[in-house]
């Protein structure tokens, strides 16, 4: 009965990104071009990114992680490099969608606000960003110590730099730590419970975990 009850929990608990799946795939489903900064392997994101998009450009400075997104076949082409000295090479309104999906928190503020303003610049429709709300405290490990927290990201200091709140994500921040994992014990019971708590927090910007925040392009660019 246990086990019965444990698979049935799990079942709830591990569409985990599925809601953030169904938000980006809206807001990707009128972009030919997306430029995903970070990427990474590309598996977290996988079901995220629409094959009808023509091109799907993954940008990273992990290799390892971008061998895999190769094999996942999510992007039609990745890039090695620093992702602020691959933006600054683009012009101007040239990706119809740029996004950074947990990204922002591993630079520092100054470098920070530098991508966020870069996304907008070569973004057509829109710049998306993805991020913990407020610090959370996360080292590196020894493959990848870019994997470290160096900044935490409000929805007020987005939106002085030109993105809006979008959707929360994840619960109550109060209720999760370190790579998201549950504060409360044991893991799939605080698991449970924090994604319960996602109910109310969805279109709150202080309380959630994490944060969604769109810097919209359309109306600027289709005048």
């Amino acid at each position: 009965m246990l086990d019965s009850l444990k698979r049935h929990i799990l079942a709830i608990v591990q569409p985990r990104h599925l809601r953030l799946s169904y938000v980006l795939s809206e807001l990707y489903s009128d972009s030919q071009s997306i430029l995903d900064l970070g990427c990474g392997s590309g598996q977290v994101w996988q079901s995220l990114i629409p094959k009808t998009a023509q091109i799907r450009i993954g940008v990273d400075a992990h290799v390892s992680s971008l061998d895999l997104a190769l094999a996942n076949s999510v992007f039609t082409e990745v890039h090695v490099s620093d992702i602020l000295l691959f933006i600054n090479r683009l012009h101007d309104s040239s990706i119809d969608t740029v996004v950074a999906l947990c990204v922002i928190e591993h630079m520092t503020v100054e470098n920070g606000k530098i991508l966020a303003n870069e996304m907008r610049r070569v973004a057509r429709k829109r710049a998306v960003i993805y991020t913990p709300n407020g610090f959370v405290p996360q080292n590196g490990d020894i493959d990848n110590p870019a994997q470290a927290h160096l900044s935490g990201w409000t929805t007020k200091a987005l939106r002085d730099l030109g993105y809006d709140f979008y959707r929360g994500f994840n619960g109550l921040k109060f209720l999760r730590s370190t790579y998201g994992l549950p504060v409360l014990k044991p893991q799939i019971f605080g698991e449970f419970i924090a994604l319960l708590s996602a109910w109310g927090t969805n279109n709150s910007h202080k309380s959630p975990f994490q944060i969604l925040c769109v810097s919209d392009k359309r109306s600027v660019n289709d005048k």
